[in-house]
């Protein structure tokens, strides 16, 4: 991916003031001076300082030190230091690099791709320049994906980051490691993020062999300098589920004492020459007799297929800590969708799932019992709890019933009763735990208790009320604590916010929206922003959009979903959040809108229906087993 991207020339704020033909004049203007100084400098005219990079070059940088001082605090301060030298030397910045950003003072243009950003983004945070900075951060936002998931990881030493930028690349990098572990990026990786990515519980493997290659891929790039950190990084392979071979493999690896395997040129070239050179698949067949594609059925076959709610898989490793002998939770397992319940003309018990990436349903177990108004969310141990609800066998009353669904053997569970009967309630886990938050009783009457279920002890406890009655509202987990949007109050639809902090058990006001909604929802990203889509205003069916960033404590407006859609729920995937189904207006939909937040973009995906119309549906992501999640489809 490239990019051709302007950059401003001076820092915010010059050009703000100006409009109409004043700023098409300064326009004019700056480009004329722009040129003019690119045809100074390009005929050595008033030029009053060489710079040099950091390497020993023979190449040097002509230009003006007024120029240099308008954009980077770096040269400003250089040059007051050595105000009587005629070249000076830059420390850590690449000779090519800062001719590229030099040029960019000059010329306020800037190329960017996936090959210089990481190094020019360094060398302008060296330099203090900005605006530069500003642009390569942007470049990174918007381009983000598979291919430049590990080098955009990689800029998180840098001194000024983005963590949420950072959470997207590492959960990229984790979703899709059987694709970045062959590349180029993976292979020039430091120890550090290397330990970072394999001791994860969310490395999504098939199996651990290709944790086993990918590690040894690393190794023999640079066997010389990264046999000291190789013990390190070894342990975190979970040998456990490793079949006997590699085990025998890796005792007979031994020291390695050998010198590298590839030179500095061959490393420079691509993965492919490591891949081809290494020889491990060799290595392999000399101990096993069979090839590697074998080896690697036999492992699949004794992975376990899921991680089940209890961990009753954990096995035992000699040299491993507690986390590297449990099962990766990705083994035969998949992120999805559950859909529950809902509507149409009558209750609905069904239960489907989605898959992201294939875009298929699959049906899922009933539930084991028909409501309306549910509330759902899914633990860190990967069960999914479905609570209260409306019962139409007595005229729509409302439920203390609590079911837990386990993926591992497509089962329901009846757990213990909530202390209130509830329906229309909000849901949402954290710290896996299960809180239930205001509702309906029986009496069509908005109640402000809140009650946390906590699977560890079995039992249901009171935590603090709401501050007000409220049901009909969108909730979502963030940063450690629960967050309440909108609902209904008496009737009304309202607009206000509230955020519990379960450890001062405490609830407390947030700024209101700008709009006010009821049977709206809500969905956390990972960067600490919850995105607030549809519902209903008490005159219309609303396709409105607002984000609440909890660090700044902001609403943003937000681009509208295609359509309008009240009972619609939401959940984040992959770095997309899904609107399911809804209320059109007073007709059931069925349809399915997806919304990235980088380009703050909603699509309405093609040939993807919920099945049938339905409204007031639960959703939560979830892990299941692969082979449950590929029954043969109804439908896509």
């Amino acid at each position: 991916m490239t990019e051709k991207a302007s950059a401003p020339p001076v820092e915010d704020g010059t050009l703000g003031i100006l409009s109409g033909r004043n700023a098409a004049l300064a326009h004019i203007s700056t480009c004329s001076i722009f040129r003019e100084l690119q045809n100074l400098r390009a005929h050595g005219s008033l030029c009053d300082v060489i710079i040099k990079g950091s390497e020993e070059s023979v190449r040097r940088i002509s230009c003006h030190r007024l120029l240099l001082s308008a954009y980077s605090r770096y040269f400003r301060t250089l040059f007051d230091s050595v105000s009587s030298q005629d070249e000076v030397r830059v420390e850590n910045v690449p000779t090519d690099i800062l001719n590229t950003l030099i040029d960019c003072m000059y010329s306020a243009e800037l190329h960017l791709d996936d090959g210089n950003l990481a190094p020019l983004l360094h060398g302008a945070l060296n330099l203090d320049i900005p605006t530069i900075a500003e642009i390569c951060w942007e470049f990174a936002e918007q381009h983000i994906g598979v291919a430049n998931c590990l080098m955009i990881n990689s800029l998180r030493d840098c001194k000024i980051y983005r963590p949420h930028l950072a959470e997207k690349a590492k959960s990229l990098a984790l979703r899709h490691f059987s694709t970045v572990s062959h590349g180029s990026d993976f292979l020039q990786m430091d120890n550090e993020h290397l330990v970072d990515l394999v001791r994860s519980d969310n490395l999504n493997v098939q199996a651990e062999d290709e944790v086993f290659y990918a590690v040894l891929r690393w190794l023999h790039y640079d066997r010389g300098s990264r046999q000291p950190q190789f013990p390190e990084i070894i342990q975190h392979v979970r040998q456990s589920f490793c079949p006997s071979s590699l085990g025998e493999y890796l005792q007979l690896m031994g020291p390695i004492d050998q010198p590298p395997e590839y030179s500095a040129a061959e490393r420079k070239d691509n993965s492919s020459t490591c891949l081809q050179n290494g020889s491990v698949d060799d290595k392999m067949r000399e101990i096993s007799g069979n090839d590697s594609a074998a080896i690697k059925k036999k492992e699949a076959d004794q992975i376990p297929p899921c991680l089940n709610a209890a961990g009753e898989e954990m096995l035992d490793g000699s040299g491993q800590d507690a986390v590297s002998v449990q099962p990766r939770i990705s083994y035969g397992t998949v992120p999805v969708i559950v859909c529950v319940g809902g509507e149409d003309k009558s209750m609905l018990d069904c239960v489907e799932c989605f898959d992201p990436v294939t875009h298929y349903w699959s049906p899922l177990k009933l539930v084991p019992y028909r409501a309306t108004g549910v509330g759902m969310a899914t633990t860190e141990d990967h069960s999914l709890f479905v609570c209260g609800g409306y019962s139409e066998s007595r005229g729509l009353h409302a439920l203390r019933r609590v079911v837990r669904y386990n993926p591992c053997v497509d089962e329901w569970k009846d757990m213990p009763e909530m202390q209130t009967a509830r329906g229309d309630a909000g849901v949402a886990a954290l710290n896996n735990c299960v809180y239930v938050v205001g509702g309906c009783n029986s009496a069509w009457r908005q109640v402000s208790t809140v009650e946390c279920y906590d699977p560890l002890i079995g039992e249901w406890r009171s935590v603090a009320d709401l501050p007000v009655p409220l049901s009909h509202f969108g909730i979502a987990a963030c940063e450690g604590r629960l967050y309440v949007f909108g609902g209904c109050m008496q009737g009304a639809a309202v607009r206000s916010g509230f955020c519990y902090d379960p450890k001062a058990n405490g609830w407390s006001a947030l700024p209101s929206m700008a709009t006010s909604r009821v049977d709206c929802s809500a969905c956390a990203l990972p960067s600490g922003v919850i995105v607030v889509f549809g519902g209903y205003g008490g005159v219309k069916h609303l396709s409105s959009v607002e984000a609440y960033d909890v660090k700044m404590n902001q609403w943003t407006e937000k681009c509208d979903l295609i359509r309008t859609r009240r009972l619609a729920r939401g959940a984040y995937v992959d770095g997309k959040i899904y609107a399911m189904g809804g209320d059109t207006t007073g007709n059931c939909q069925s349809s399915v809108e997806q919304y990235d937040d980088v380009t703050d973009r909603w699509i309405l995906l093609d040939n993807v229906y919920v099945s049938r119309f339905r409204c007031g549906l639960s959703c939560a992501v979830l892990r299941i087993p692969k082979d449950l999640a590929n029954q043969p489809p109804r439908y896509k």
